[in-house]
């Protein structure tokens, strides 16, 4: 397991620097798996356990192990096809800069020559002016300063009581997990799980045909060698995890078989009946 998921870590990081790229179908389109066009490398790399899990099969030109960077695949950066290699820009010729032309160089104007300086004319000498008698000013009135009229007091205005935000409603409290055989469930509580995986597989079809296909492709690792408890555990508790992310069933669990209550016995079980079971 530490093998694989290496391998995948490696893949994301080639992706990211821009060193690997994700194969393309022989008509250039983005590859896609067998099962359809939306199976494509970034609905691969949308969940951590698809690569792990499905990223062998269904095979279209490749796998999604052979084609998707996210996966582990694609194309690094020796074995990039020409079509994706980018061509080199030619760069413009050069032009030669034409030489400045001189500016010719204006000739000197020659100063002018001044003429004879003529002798200044005496001007006739004025006779006195008799100054004015004065008038004498009036005596300004004092003026009286004015009464400076009372300033109002101001009124205060209200203050505005202040909204009250609303409180949110607590989300559902559930505690501890705590997992009960089929047969020591309620009524209700037999409805409520039913009606959760109802709710799963209308709601979220993609992902309910997932969780079978991989209890089916990885039979043979999951079941007889030593994988088979932590794996079983790891399988339930994301599939009760995707039974809680349905708005209702966020307390919800996944109940089991008590085999041993039943020994001898199974087909006399609860388990096995027709509103549980089915009859198909």
């Amino acid at each position: 397991m530490k093998i694989l998921l290496t391998g995948l870590l490696l893949g994301s990081l080639l992706a990211a620097d821009g060193a690997c790229v994700d194969k393309t179908l022989s008509d250039e389109a983005v590859w896609h798996d067998n099962r359809g066009s939306s199976r494509t490398c970034d609905w691969y790399g949308a969940k951590s356990w698809r690569c792990w899990w499905l990223g062998s099969s269904y095979r279209n030109e490749w796998v999604a192990d052979e084609a998707c960077c996210t996966c582990g695949g694609g194309y690094d950066e020796t074995d990039v096809p020409s079509a994706l290699t980018p061509v080199p820009t030619p760069e413009p010729p050069t032009v030669p800069t034409p030489e400045p032309t001189p500016e010719p160089t204006p000739e000197p104007t020659p100063a002018p020559t001044p003429g004879p300086t003529p002798e200044p004319t005496p001007a006739p000498t004025p006779e006195p002016t008799p100054a004015p008698t004065p008038t004498p000013e009036p005596t300004p009135s004092p003026t009286p300063e004015p009464t400076p009229a009372p300033t109002p007091e101001p009124t205060p205005s209200p203050t505005p009581e202040p909204t009250p935000e609303p409180t949110p409603e607590p989300g559902p409290v559930c505690g501890s997990r705590v997992r009960k055989g089929w047969s020591m469930l309620s009524c209700a509580e037999r409805d409520h799980y039913i009606a959760a995986v109802q709710a799963f597989k209308t709601q979220k079809t993609s992902d309910y045909h997932d969780f079978s296909l991989m209890h089916v492709h990885l039979g043979n690792y999951a079941h007889s060698t030593s994988a088979f408890l932590p794996w079983h555990r790891w399988f339930v508790i994301g599939y009760e995890n995707a039974l809680r992310s349905l708005s209702g069933f966020e307390c919800v669990t996944v109940p089991y078989w008590d085999g041993e209550r039943d020994d001898a016995e199974e087909r006399f079980s609860t388990l096995f009946r027709a509103k549980t079971f089915g009859t198909e």
